[in-house]
């Protein structure tokens, strides 16, 4: 049996390469959308879907606590499922 271990890394640059829109969980409960056009060591730089082409947002690593591409479908039951209390507290008015 092939064991395949996807690491961050190359997750991170998967969803660079398709520019898919994903969902960034922050360990605050912070909810942000936009797609992920670089990252390093430390940061992901995400365009956020109201802005294409402009400024990119600066998220460190180490705040995120998950990273789902929009496309897996988004409810407040299956976020709270995946992610605990923090995703539902995060929920806003429009989501």
């Amino acid at each position: 049996m092939h064991n395949t271990t996807m690491t961050e890394d190359i997750y991170l640059n998967r969803l660079i390469i398709r520019r898919e829109s994903v969902w960034c969980f922050l360990a605050s409960g912070v909810r942000l959308q936009g797609i992920i056009r670089s990252h390093h060591e430390e940061a992901i730089f995400l365009e956020p879907p109201r802005n294409p082409g402009g400024e990119l947002m600066m998220v460190f690593k180490s705040q995120i606590s998950s990273v789902m591409p929009t496309s897996m479908g988004f409810t407040k039951t299956s976020a709270v499922d995946r992610h605990g209390i923090l995703a539902e507290n995060s929920m806003t008015a429009n989501g």
